[in-house]
């Protein structure tokens, strides 16, 4: 919608300048036209709606607004970008290994789907909260974060920082584009082990949901994990009677929220899901091939019109499965994508691509390269391959290359932690007043 279009709508409402001194929800009764009509913009445009008058700011910042604007933007599934960030499992030998994540405070945000074919970064996105963060998952148009654990300050990894700065754990749940945020504190420490996941299934009553799974007991055979719940509503946390124990530690940055299910991704062959509902957990077997531990493999979790997606990558192909059933008791995975590689993938190269191969020229200069599925979202694949991020839309068989990863805060040559985004309205809270990005 353009400004002019913008502006005849505000001749034919602006009689309603005189409701300013009423409440939100008075006055908008009296707006559903405006309502329905702003709530259907861009959401790049709101901006300029709010520009309009001081009726149309107060309008497009009400809580009936940001829910209608959700509903009709959230119907064209459109992905705004990906967060990227550097992550390192430190697992050596070495007696003062961690075996923990040590943390990269750098954050980068890659625009998606530029109308010029030029893809954007972003470098100070969430400057806007009071620290450094490492970001864990996104729903909805909301981001959650927590507080660093241990840290790498600069980009040489031998001057990182083993020990955890001793402080309580925070952790951040904000809008990144309206610049809102809540901070809640799960009474730990950053010496916790833990991962944070966010929920955000209800939107008409504007309430989300915070988990984190905490390690509390480890052993060579098995892994002990309880869960906290944080609810905005009640502003309180729950702490659920369940206890699982994996065989497998869980990778804390490799989990998604489907259809009211947490899942996180283990070291083994195997994933662990949380029913927020019924409060239970559950390990689930993942599909064949098993990964070894020694060959070159990349695996991640996602969501596609509300199923959950299972990818693998290796040398030798590019699997994509659904679990089709909702009884996690007895998965049904079904094979959805299968790509064969050859010698490249089409995901490195698709000018080379002829359907079966993709000869290139430096295949010999290249001995270990191999395409690593990153992140999934709305059927596109986002892989590392070659150094560069690149997007593979396994319903269209379109490949784009995003941005190289010499242009973002991360070390190249360990795997990033790659983060689909889909910017919205909702609120959290603290609003700044910061402009949008």
């Amino acid at each position: 919608m353009s400004m002019e279009m913008l502006k005849s709508l505000w001749n034919i409402t602006r009689w309603n300048d005189d409701h300013h001194g009423l409440s939100c929800g008075e006055w908008v009764l009296n707006d559903d036209l405006t309502t329905k009509v702003l709530s259907h913009l861009p959401i790049e445009s709101v901006p300029s709606a709010k520009s309009v008058s001081k009726l149309w700011y107060d309008l497009s910042t009400c809580q009936s607004f940001c829910q209608a604007h959700f509903i009709n933007d959230s119907r064209k599934n459109i992905l705004s970008g990906v967060f990227v960030q550097g992550v390192h499992y430190c697992t050596t030998s070495s007696s003062n290994c961690c075996e923990d994540y040590v943390d990269n405070e750098f954050v980068d945000y890659v625009t998606i789907n530029a109308k010029d074919g030029k893809h954007k970064v972003k470098e100070n996105i969430l400057d806007f909260l009071p620290q450094k963060v490492v970001i864990s998952s996104s729903c909805n148009g909301l981001l959650v974060c927590r507080s660093l654990f241990r840290r790498t300050k600069t980009h040489n990894w031998s001057t990182r920082t083993m020990n955890p700065d001793p402080a309580e754990l925070i952790i951040y749940v904000c809008n990144p584009l309206t610049k809102e945020f809540h901070a809640i504190t799960p009474n730990l420490t950053n010496s916790d082990r833990c991962g944070v996941a966010l929920a955000f299934s209800d939107p008409s009553s504007i309430c989300f949901e915070v988990i984190v799974v905490q390690l509390i007991q480890e052993s060579k055979a098995s892994f002990c994990y309880i869960f906290k719940i944080y609810s905005s509503k009640t502003d309180s946390w729950r702490v659920p009677n369940e206890i699982c124990r994996c065989p497998h530690r869980l990778q804390f940055h490799k989990q998604v929220f489907v259809n009211g299910v947490f899942h996180w991704l283990t070291d083994g062959h195997s994933m662990l899901t949380f029913d927020l509902k019924n409060e239970k957990a559950l390990i689930v077997m993942l599909p064949n091939p098993v990964m070894g531990k020694g060959g070159d493999w990349g695996i991640c979790l996602g969501e596609s019109e509300g199923y959950l997606h299972y990818v693998f990558s290796s040398r030798n192909e590019f699997r994509v499965w659904i679990l089709s059933g909702s009884d996690y008791s007895n998965p049904e995975w079904e094979l959805k994508h299968l790509r064969h590689v050859v010698e490249r993938t089409k995901l490195v190269d698709p000018e080379n691509w002829d359907g079966t191969k993709c000869h290139l020229p430096d295949s010999n200069n290249m001995p270990n390269f191999f395409v690593e599925a990153l992140a999934f979202k709305d059927n596109v694949v986002f892989t590392k391959g070659n150094l560069t991020l690149r997007t593979y839309n396994i319903k269209t068989d379109q490949t784009d290359e995003v941005i190289s990863f010499g242009k973002v805060n991360y070390e190249s040559h360990r795997t990033p932690f790659v983060l689909p985004y889909s910017r919205s309205l909702l609120p959290v809270r603290n609003t700044l007043g910061l402009p949008y990005f």
